[in-house]
């Protein structure tokens, strides 16, 4: 006979996998929605949308650019149009689309205030980790290249840096010309990204941790460049300018680094059009080099002032299980999506020898 005195009646128990149904809807409401995780998901989700929003809209810029043919021709021979369409897509693409996470999440109260767009704690103490800064991103920049030759020599190449080896860069005529190159390259790059970057997306992630926060936001610094040759870089560089904005407590120290790097590698594609080959090459050993060995004497005076430098500040909810924090900010659905579609973009720039 029949037991009827379990729930549903069922005579040998309840049916597979229905009986922690409601425990399983439960435990995952719990993961994410506990009390000292729930800012972290909200965090992530609206930042996976601003993601999303930023992919849209790269996808319509490419879509207006060279699926109108009239546009394309004036954006390849119009020096002045393409520098002004680039400012644009930087303006509405990157500054837009997480202006708009900014005003979302601060509506939700994950800010106790304003962005740190505010002088630094200590002028002197900033002024030596912008250069030190700086020769942590070229040393980016040789990450890259080592990265890039060690995946040729396996057979995996590169879209993007074939197409990186093969561009021309037009010099600009005059110094208005030069001054908007500079504009659309270093500057508006330096302020937006850094506004995204090491303002919306890490600061309201700081209460889990500063290197937590700084690591996050490098990371989507990398992927967001949407290609193989620039993400090394970007991680490299992300986790520089992310720790120097936050020990001295200002994003202006990250966008005056990210200015600086971008300025200097301006100037060595200006070099490569004007030099010769012999010339070309000692201007960039110049360059890179010198920006490092720089950066490295800087790098050193810093730490010999701050032995503990590496020591920043824990999450204010105590310890946390990294892979739990990791899952949330995978895991949501917004911040899924945006990954996926991001490593889409990643997986389209590699091609087998």
């Amino acid at each position: 006979m029949a037991d009827y005195t379990n729930p549903g009646g069922y005579p040998y128990g309840m049916p597979h996998g229905y009986e922690n149904k409601k425990d399983i809807k439960q435990r995952i409401k719990d993961y994410f929605l506990s009390g000292r995780y729930i800012s972290l998901t909200a965090v992530m989700s609206v930042t996976g949308l601003g993601l999303v929003l930023y992919l849209v809209f790269s996808m319509l810029y490419s879509f207006i650019l060279r699926g109108i043919p009239s546009v394309l021709e004036r954006y390849l021979n119009d020096y002045m149009f393409s520098t002004v369409t680039e400012m644009l897509y930087t303006l509405v693409c990157v500054g837009g689309s997480f202006a708009a996470v900014y005003f979302i999440l601060k509506k939700m109260g994950m800010y106790n205030g304003a962005l740190p767009f505010s002088s630094p704690y200590n002028k002197s103490e900033a002024l030596i980790l912008v250069v030190a800064g700086t020769g942590i991103c070229f040393v980016g920049n040789l990450a890259t290249n080592f990265f890039v030759s060690a995946m040729s020599a396996v057979g995996v190449e590169f879209a993007s840096y074939s197409f990186a080896l093969t561009a021309s860069h037009e010099l600009p005529q005059n110094i208005f010309e030069f001054l908007c190159m500079v504009l659309h390259t270093a500057v508006f790059p330096a302020v937006f990204e850094e506004f995204a970057f090491r303002g919306v997306v890490m600061q309201p992630l700081r209460k889990y941790g500063d290197w937590f926060a700084i690591f996050v936001s490098a990371f989507l610094f990398g992927l967001v460049h949407g290609n193989m040759t620039q993400m090394p870089f970007a991680i490299i560089a992300g986790v520089s300018l992310g720790y120097c904005s936050t020990v001295t407590g200002s994003l202006w120290t990250g966008v005056i680094i990210h200015f600086f790097n971008n300025f200097l590698s301006l100037i060595n594609s200006f070099a490569k059009e004007m030099l010769g080959n012999g010339e070309t090459m000692l201007f960039s050993l110049i360059i890179v080099y010198g920006t490092i060995l720089v950066g490295i004497v800087a790098l050193a005076f810093y730490i010999y002032g701050n032995p503990d430098f590496l020591r920043l500040r824990p999450g204010i909810y105590g310890r946390h299980k990294i892979g739990r924090l990791a899952a949330i900010c995978t895991l949501v659905p917004s911040m899924t999506i945006a990954l996926i579609w991001l490593f889409v973009n990643l997986a389209s720039d590699i091609t087998l020898s």
